[in-house]
């Protein structure tokens, strides 16, 4: 298994997280969750069946209490003591990274948390998603681990983070019900607007058609013309309406989280869901 972790065609990870686990990741390294040192122990048991050395970070916080980040908990999955050699060093952009609100740099303190950045198998920042943690990733974590590790570190992490991921839901809870898609009372208001302006649109083309005033598109007839305008205007107002649940939806609701970490759907998905359906 060790000799199979990446394809001989383009050297691309074919054995890497998916869904859960990326879930799993990506809530455990978000920028605003801190773990007592009760809470950290427990993630440090998990990732290892309770028979590995751990040797626990330096808290982040002192006073009033003594808190560790979940950034911290990812760089113990990676390097669990001080004798393991393992040493990951690397950084790049994720899903969540967003060039204009990252510029001017530096480009560690994007205000969304989307670029990552590994040193001495410390996360110093960003979160995990699949453009870090997916198969198909020539710069990813798994790569990195091959690469500068060998075959065998990169499947230690895997395992651990593989029981970390399945314990850390159990623990935090991950489920969708009728609730998670349910619109709010602004969505439903900008929802009707997108739909009142898309239909005045689409009924001026038809308006046009039917007079015989509508000017056909290179290449088309009438009739496809009008077809591709209405399909357009359609495609604009699923899209108009996802960017509004991306705002009006809590940032810990499930489906925003499978869409944003691209564990399970997309945007699309999710204002079918709550706006369109």
């Amino acid at each position: 298994m060790h000799n199979n972790l990446v394809t001989p065609r383009n050297g691309e990870v074919v054995i890497a997280a998916t869904q859960d686990f990326i879930t799993a990741a990506h809530l455990i390294t978000r920028k605003n969750l801190f773990l007592t040192r009760g809470e950290l122990a427990r993630l440090c048991c998990y990732m290892g069946d309770a028979a590995e050395q751990v040797e626990l970070p330096p808290p982040c916080i002192l006073k009033p209490v003594e808190l560790w980040t979940g950034k911290q908990v990812f760089s113990v999955l990676l390097r669990p003591n001080g004798v393991a050699p393992l040493r990951v060093n690397g950084e790049g952009p994720n899903k969540r990274y967003n060039v204009a609100r990252a510029s001017p740099p530096p480009l560690h303190m994007c205000p969304d948390d989307g670029y990552v950045c590994f040193q001495d198998s410390e996360l110093i920042s960003g979160v995990m998603d699949k453009a870090w943690l997916g198969d198909g990733q020539k710069n990813g974590l798994f790569a990195i681990l091959l690469r500068d590790n060998g075959a065998a570190a990169a499947a230690r992490c895997m395992s651990r983070m593989a029981k970390h991921a399945a314990r850390f839901l159990c623990d935090f809870g991950f489920s969708i019900g009728v609730g998670d898609v349910m619109p709010t009372a602004n969505l439903d208001r900008q929802k009707a607007v997108l739909i009142r302006e898309g239909t005045a649109l689409c009924q001026e083309k038809i308006d046009d058609f039917e007079r015989g005033t509508l000017e056909p598109s290179p290449g088309c007839t009438a009739e496809q013309t009008l077809e591709s305008f209405i399909n357009g205007e359609l495609s604009n107002i699923r899209t108009e309406a996802g960017e509004v649940c991306k705002t009006e939806l809590h940032f810990l609701n499930p489906p925003l989280t499978m869409a944003t970490c691209g564990s399970k759907g997309s945007f699309v998905n999710i204002s079918q869901m709550i706006a369109c359906v």
